[in-house]
């Protein structure tokens, strides 16, 4: 009995000494855990603390149950910013880079207005000056000009600056987007003085046959470098050319006037010889070997002989008059330089008709002062406002429109 009872006891102490050999070895691995949740350090059954976190948390919870700092680098940011705060601190670094830069022509890829010059110097009252530009890159905005002071010089929407009175000015030149550019101009001449007396000499002309000239001379006070100008109230008895020189045409009386600026002076022009009436030349003249003899002495353009159906177009009249001979030579060239009349009249009394169909063609050439004449170019109609004469000798009458006509004038009276 006793044998049985210590065996029994014996089975029960080595059962539990492996139990406990079991459950030590589970507390060493793993202190205050248990594979099935029930640590077998605890006596009583009761399970650990839930609340405490295991250090193998994947939320990265220490082992203490502390959660990690925000401002703690985070090792899951590469550069090293609070989990937290990463994406708001870099946003508003970018919005400050922005603001700044806003509007800044500097910027990359800004246009950029390059002009050919960048300073400008203008001497005289309406002198002119092309402003060209270039944008890089090209773009389609505008570029607008205006200037600094506009008493001095103006600009134009196509950048044409012109000079306006003696002083300095900027020129802006602007584009959307590009930074301005500024042009210099300077705008530097004497102011022209006011002639304000003129003096001519001769103070008064007398010419005793046709064809023959005196030139005027001027002295201007005070000096002035605007130009004179001299006209005649008369021209079928005397002509006055734009440097002075007066030309006999018919016996008479014409006032020549002399202008510069405000200042004007006149000079009276008495033009006294034997013309007209019965009285003819003591010889006979051919017309037509003078003309040969004239443009083979003189260079004319070219020259054609009128019909009569060109004199009614051109010297309406001129066909009406009774005459011995007439010759009058056209040009049909849109330059037209010059005429040449020479006429023969039947009657004395037609010698002043003559005259002035003559003058009326002038005239006509000319033109009046309110658009162009019938010469039109300006080189033309200053050749027959300067370089024309009407003369006549007896019944013989005379019109050259040629630079040459005082010559011209000397040789037709030499024929009498």
């Amino acid at each position: 009995m006793k044998r049985r009872i210590f065996a029994a006891v014996l089975s029960a102490a080595m059962i539990l000494s492996l139990a406990a050999c079991s459950g030590g070895g589970s507390a060493s691995s793993n202190p205050g855990s248990s594979s099935s949740g029930i640590s077998s350090s605890q006596p009583d059954g009761s399970t650990p603390d839930a609340s405490i976190p295991d250090a193998s948390n994947p939320d990265g919870s220490s082992p203490d149950g502390s959660v990690p700092d925000a401002s703690t680098p985070d090792a899951s940011a590469p550069d090293g910013s609070a989990s937290g705060s990463a994406g708001g601190s870099a946003s508003s670094s970018e919005g400050a880079g922005s603001s700044s830069g806003s509007g800044d022509s500097s910027k990359p890829g800004s246009p950029v207005i390059t002009l050919n010059k960048t300073s400008v110097k203008l001497t005289k009252a309406g002198a002119t000056f092309n402003l060209r530009y270039t944008i890089e890159p090209k773009t389609d905005a505008k570029v607008t000009f205006t200037s600094s002071d506009e008493k001095v010089a103006t600009v134009n929407s196509k950048g044409v600056i012109t000079a306006v009175a003696p002083g300095k000015a900027g020129i802006t030149a602007k584009c959307d987007g590009a930074e301005s550019v500024l042009v210099s101009v300077e705008c530097d001449w004497e102011e022209e003085t006011a002639a304000t007396k003129i003096t001519p000499k001769p103070a008064s002309i007398t010419l005793t046959t046709a064809g023959a000239t005196s030139r005027i001379t001027c002295t201007v006070e005070p000096k002035s470098s605007q130009k004179l100008s001299y006209s005649s109230d008369n021209t079928q008895v005397a002509i006055v050319s734009n440097d002075g020189a007066v030309t006999a045409v018919a016996p008479g009386s014409a006032i020549i006037t002399i202008t510069c600026g405000d200042a004007t002076a006149t000079v009276p022009v008495t033009c006294s010889w034997s013309d007209g009436g019965s009285s003819k030349p003591s010889k006979n003249v051919d017309l037509s070997a003078f003309y040969s003899t004239i443009t083979g002495k003189y260079e004319f353009g070219m020259l054609e002989l009128a019909d009569s159906g060109i004199l009614d177009q051109m010297y309406a009249g001129l066909t009406g008059v009774s005459t011995e001979q007439m010759l009058v030579y056209v040009t049909f060239m849109s330059m037209n330089n010059g005429e040449f009349g020479l006429v023969q009249v039947k009657d004395s009394k037609d010698v002043d008709t003559v005259k002035a169909v003559f003058q009326a063609r002038i005239d006509y050439m000319v033109g009046d002062g309110n658009g162009p004449g019938g010469a039109w170019y300006p080189g033309p109609t200053e050749q027959w406002q300067n370089n024309s004469r009407i003369v006549s000798n007896g019944n013989y009458v005379m019109m050259v429109v040629h630079e040459n006509c005082a010559d011209i004038v000397k040789e037709f009276n030499a024929l009498f």
